[in-house]
């Protein structure tokens, strides 16, 4: 009821998210000025008085309509994601389509955020995470932002992780093996066994570490750790270490050890070139310092008689 939702928001003490508002009159012109009123955001649910849009066409005009007084009252597009509205494809053979191209229209024309309750979609089918798998997988494909998932389906996990790896996503390839090294999936005589199973570091591949403690800077090579090697870099030098010892003791043994965890096949070849990424970050870092060293050096005198 808006009365609850807007006391909710009266005293709530982050930002919200008001989930939802739909073109049916009382939330329509309730909730939109109290979403402003509170600096809260809102899941925009295309769905007005007459009950579920008839086509993909109404679905749109129902979008356009909420999404424009909530810009016309001070709202911006990222206060606002889009409910896809999903349908079981067990009872309308366009359900999926008609929520992909929603998802794509929002993304593509509107620029504005959209998520969906995922597991609808395969309402009333068998084998069921094979349905909300690939959707899922699909519908990132074309631009879907969040879902309401279970995130303790490891086939469901894997396929968003292998998407975003599809899709070129910052980090996805690393992001993917590490999921997918660390969630094993089986699959014997048909069956998918969806238990987890933990890869300790060093358990099955010969002893070899893959967690490092202690060395910060080998760590961050190993681990191709790009956004932070040059801030340890720099703080090592501050810290008083030489600028060969950070390179003799640390970058070249991370990159030796990253070369055999890649051929005992605990790493792969994404891991590889970010970890190679990271220490030519870090040498970056510490070349002038040894340009700048090697100016101070006294050279050796020769005497030729």
């Amino acid at each position: 009821h808006p009365d609850v939702v807007e006391e909710a928001l009266r005293i709530y003490p982050g930002r919200a998210l008001v989930n939802s508002i739909s073109l049916e009159p009382e939330k329509f012109e309730r909730l939109l000025p109290a979403a402003k009123k509170y600096g809260a955001m809102f899941i925009l649910l295309p769905l007005s008085e007459k009950g579920l849009p008839k086509n993909i066409e109404e679905k749109k005009e129902i979008v356009h309509t909420v999404l424009d007084e909530a810009l016309r009252q001070g709202l911006v597009k990222d206060d606002v994601i889009v409910d896809g509205l999903v349908a079981t494809v067990g009872a309308n053979s366009k359900a999926a389509v008609e929520t992909l191209e929603t998802i794509s229209y929002c993304k593509n024309e509107l620029g504005v955020a959209t998520v969906c309750g995922l597991s609808n979609i395969s309402f009333g089918l068998p084998e069921r995470m094979f349905v909300n798998s690939s959707f899922m997988a699909i519908a990132i494909s074309h631009g879907l932002t969040m879902a309401i998932a279970n995130p303790s389906q490891d086939l469901l996990m894997h396929a968003v992780f292998a998407a975003d790896l599809l899709m070129d996503k910052p980090e996805a390839d690393n992001r993917y093996i590490n999921r997918v090294t660390e969630h094993k999936i089986s699959v014997l005589s048909g069956e998918v066994d969806t238990g987890t199973v933990t890869l300790k570091p060093g358990s099955s591949k010969g002893g070899l570490e893959t967690e490092i403690t202690g060395d910060m800077l080998f760590d961050a090579v190993v681990k191709g750790k790009q956004n932070k090697i040059e801030e340890l870099a720099r703080s090592a030098l501050e810290n008083g270490r030489d600028a060969q010892d950070i390179i003799d003791k640390s970058l070249i043994p991370a990159i030796n050890h990253v070369g055999m965890l890649f051929d005992r096949q605990i790493y792969y070849l994404p891991q590889l070139i970010s970890s190679a990424e990271t220490m030519e970050k870090g040498i970056n870092v510490l070349e002038p310092v040894l340009k700048k060293n090697r100016s101070k050096e006294s050279l050796a005198t020769i005497v030729i008689a």
